[in-house]
């Protein structure tokens, strides 16, 4: 018997998928941006149907649930603290981040800042950064949707400051030193037609954390459209400790 509710955590709320098993294993997900916040959720789900697991999938504030405004750089700090959060209220012995797109960048930073992690599964993710032009045109569609759908206004001038701060202080690439030194256990699920996350960073981030490192390549998409065949590949990792 699988449960689930939403919840808040300050201004984010939060996925939990929990079951009668109660298993000290914790999985949580982190989604893109502005990627729907509830895009992961059938996998989470199940995750905790086959497993007994226990899953939340986070939002970051000012998507989906969530209220306030969204921010790039906050949103690592808002998940840093929700999974502090959970560390302090859940008896957990194995603990697994799993991030798509801009959720994988937030998962290898979040593994410099919290040790607990034990191990990381990385769906398509943002590992070279874009060009100035590139990320500006993502953010202007990203206002115009805010303020269509949302009513929410953002600022190009902040937003852009914040993708320079990511650029000089949280990409990827230059998270990589824990990991190397924890030999943590990383898997890079990556679809072989991405042309939003290209194959060409999974495999660069693959062979700059060695052998710890698993790049599982498959037939999709960003968005990984075939959910059966992710569902293997994420079931596939999550079985191998059990």
């Amino acid at each position: 018997m699988i449960s689930s509710s939403l919840r808040f955590f300050s201004n984010c709320a939060y996925r939990e998928f929990s079951s009668e098993k109660h298993s000290d294993t914790v999985v949580i997900f982190f989604h893109g941006f502005p990627a729907d916040s509830g895009k992961n959720e059938d996998i989470a789900e199940q995750i905790s149907v086959a497993f007994g697991f226990s899953t939340y999938i986070f939002e970051y504030s000012g998507l989906g649930n969530s209220s306030g405004d969204f921010s790039l750089s906050n949103s690592i700090k808002e998940s840093e603290s929700f999974i502090k959060y959970i560390i302090t209220s859940k008896k957990i012995q194995r603990l697994v981040v799993v991030g798509h797109s801009w959720g994988g960048l937030v998962a290898i930073n979040l593994i410099e800042k919290i040790p607990e992690i034990s191990e990381a599964i990385l769906l398509a993710p943002l590992v070279l950064l874009p060009e100035e032009e590139t990320a500006k045109i993502t953010l202007l569609e990203f206002i115009s949707y805010e303020k269509e759908i949302r009513k929410k206004q953002y600022c190009i001038e902040q937003l852009m400051e914040e993708f320079y701060f990511i650029k000089r202080n949280c990409s990827p690439l230059q998270k990589l030193t824990p990991i190397t030194k924890r030999n943590m256990k990383i898997a890079i699920i990556q679809g072989n037609a991405d042309d939003v996350c290209p194959v060409s960073g999974a495999i660069e981030l693959q062979q700059k954390i060695g052998a710890s490192a698993k790049l599982i390549r498959i037939s999709a998409g960003h968005w990984f459209e075939n959910r059966i065949q992710l569902m293997a590949a994420v079931k596939g990792i999550l079985g191998s400790k059990l």
